[in-house]
């Protein structure tokens, strides 16, 4: 994902939250003919000072995306970043556990959103 697309998803996307990510959702409509979601994660240095850690969480949501992206519409820009309490999560397991309530809470966005699939 280019940094000028990321940018134009945090200023106009659709913020939800988690306890441990904050998640940026933006239909791309002057690409519909996309072939796949563009994302990107950002972990800041306050989440953890340690690269390594840091690197840990951008794969476990990483691993979150490659789940999500069938129930996702092809033209979606999506920007996932983790919040300074994903330190608290153990494992990739519970972080998982954490987005089957969102998904399950916010039900008919997510359905409006895989609707619009092409």
């Amino acid at each position: 994902m280019k940094k000028a697309d990321v940018k134009k998803t945090l200023k106009n996307g659709i913020i939800t939250n988690t306890p441990y990510i904050k998640i940026y959702t933006l239909l791309n409509l002057k690409n519909t003919d996309q072939q796949h979601i563009q994302t990107a994660f950002i972990v800041n240095k306050k989440v953890h000072t340690s690269a390594v850690k840091r690197h840990k969480y951008q794969r476990w949501m990483r691993e979150i995306a490659r789940q999500w992206k069938d129930f996702l519409p092809n033209n979606l820009n999506l920007v996932l970043i983790a919040k300074p309490n994903i330190t608290q999560v153990i494992s990739l397991k519970q972080l998982q556990e954490s987005f089957f309530v969102l998904l399950s809470s916010q039900s008919k966005f997510w359905e409006s959103l895989s609707n619009s699939k092409h």
